[in-house]
């Protein structure tokens, strides 16, 4: 180490009742190699830097005056890792200064040289000294190394405490909070004000794209610690959620399952509103104001009406976020997928949010009232073959989807009779036909659905059509006549 800083020093041989060794040093501008002649330790290189000036008179005392210059050397490791934990005033001290580089510097000593003096001189020199650390610090960055240059200003044990109190770690975290040492996600360094973090590790599930200024996140827990030191500022929520919107578009579907169960895992996903990260089967953004299903059974294709808010995820999606997110059943993953406002699929809930709309966009639009009613009416006969008949529930009681009748009105499913054009239609064609057109739904292909009559009518059935005459007692004016 006394090695390092004296500069026409070639070689030095030490004598002992054991024999002799000789340290051989090779200077190459700022480099510096350090070898035995026994060959008992391994070369060793180091980069030296050097800074130097002078004190304010106004801080020394009168016997100082004549000698105001000072003046830092720091010899960083190349490849290896210094052992000294001691500030050297030309030989080593006592003064403990537990960071990876060696460092000679100009400081007023106890009459021993081994401790430091608490003077105003030596607060001024502490504080030039912080600085010139950090600058050596952001002239070692390395890409291929990214934390090296923040690890040289990351003490790895206790401080002196006379550089405590005088101010040293104060004076390095707002040096280095200055200086362009924080590597980010694209492939840089920043400075603290121009960086952000999100949460550990979140390289490994967070896209390059539009997170260019996001810190890497440090292997090394002392690091770790000197980079929360620095404070750098959390990407709020807002921006968050902006960035992800941006990029979802072009994110393909294994980047974009990784990157909702990071979030999720991370417990850093926006809310209120969600970012628009989920996708229906034909890979379009489900929007965040919308509300999403799962699917019935995955592999299968849904589609419903672009104008309708109701989406069904997209089934490769599911199975993704399925396996990284380590759940067995739907139910678990609707609770962790909560905050996208994913509901569990049933039919019939699904039914009444499919007819709560088409009712609302043929109030506003009732010129195209066939167009819209059928356009729903073709989604939800779709929904209902691919589900399977085990996964059909009980219609509920309320739900009234209007039907085409032959007639050309719509009537509610549940007072309307199936058609001769049905195979289960003759009995009730010939029963209300002729008494009641408006209560005979109308023939298939007036639906304009590709699905075969026999699956049309089970649909039919289940929305609530009949076969046979319904029963309805009719409470009608007394009639005095038939009374007994």
């Amino acid at each position: 180490q006394i090695l390092l800083f004296l500069r026409k020093l070639r070689s030095l041989a030490v004598l002992t009742l054991e024999g002799q060794e000789t340290w051989h040093l090779s200077r190459k501008g700022p480099y510096v190699e350090i070898s035995s002649s026994e060959g008992e330790a391994a070369s060793k290189r180091w980069q030296i830097f050097q800074s130097d000036g002078k004190i304010p008179t106004n801080v020394l005392r009168e016997n100082q005056k004549d000698t105001p210059n000072y003046e830092f050397q720091v010899a960083v490791p190349v490849g290896t890792a210094p052992t000294s934990e001691f500030l050297l005033n030309h030989f080593a001290t006592q003064v403990r200064f537990p960071f990876p580089v060696i460092v000679h510097a100009t400081l007023e000593l106890t009459n021993n040289r081994q401790n430091l003096v608490d003077s105003p001189a030596n607060e001024f020199l502490t504080e030039k000294l912080s600085q010139f650390l950090a600058s050596v610090a952001e002239r070692c960055r390395d890409k291929k190394t990214p934390w090296f240059a923040l690890s040289l200003l990351t003490p790895r044990g206790n401080l002196d405490p006379i550089l405590e109190r005088l101010g040293f770690m104060g004076s390095l975290v707002s040096a280095a909070r200055s200086r362009t040492l924080i590597p980010v996600r694209g492939g840089g360094f920043s400075k603290v004000r121009e960086c952000h973090v999100i949460c550990p590790n979140a390289e490994e599930w967070l896209p390059r794209e539009s997170f260019e200024d996001i810190a890497l996140t440090p292997t090394d827990s002392h690091v770790q610690e000197t980079l929360r030191a620095l404070a750098v500022t959390p990407l709020d929520r807002a921006t968050l959620r902006t960035r992800l919107n941006r990029i979802s578009p072009s994110l393909s579907g294994p980047v974009r399952a990784l990157l909702i169960a990071g979030l999720l895992e991370a417990d850093v996903t926006p809310i209120d509103p969600p970012p628009n990260l989920p996708v229906d089967d034909n890979d379009k953004i489900i929007r965040a104001d919308f509300t999403t299903f799962m699917p019935p059974t995955e592999g299968t294709v849904f589609q419903l009406p672009n104008w309708m808010p109701l989406r069904i995820l997209n089934g490769k999606l599911l199975g993704e976020l399925r396996a990284k997110l380590d759940v067995s059943n739907n139910r678990e993953l609707v609770t962790r997928l909560r905050v996208f406002r994913l509901r569990e699929y049933s039919f019939a809930t699904l039914a009444m949010a499919v007819n709560a709309r088409v009712n609302q966009k043929v109030e506003k639009d009732p010129k195209h009232e066939r167009e819209h009613r059928n356009e729903g009416l073709k989604a939800l006969c779709r929904l209902f073959l691919q589900s399977g008949e085990e996964s059909q529930p009980k219609r509920p009681d309320d739900l009234r989807i209007a039907v085409p009748t032959c007639s050309g009105k719509f009537v509610p499913a549940t007072e309307a009779y199936f058609s001769k054009e049905y195979p289960c239609g003759t009995l009730t064609e010939a029963l209300y036909r002729p008494t009641c057109p408006d209560s005979i739904i109308a023939a298939p292909d007036s639906f304009g659905f590709e699905e075969d009559v026999r699956s049309l009518e089970e649909f039919l059935r289940w929305l609530g059509v009949a076969d046979r005459p319904r029963t309805r007692i009719d409470y009608g004016p007394r009639n005095e006549e038939y009374e007994d």
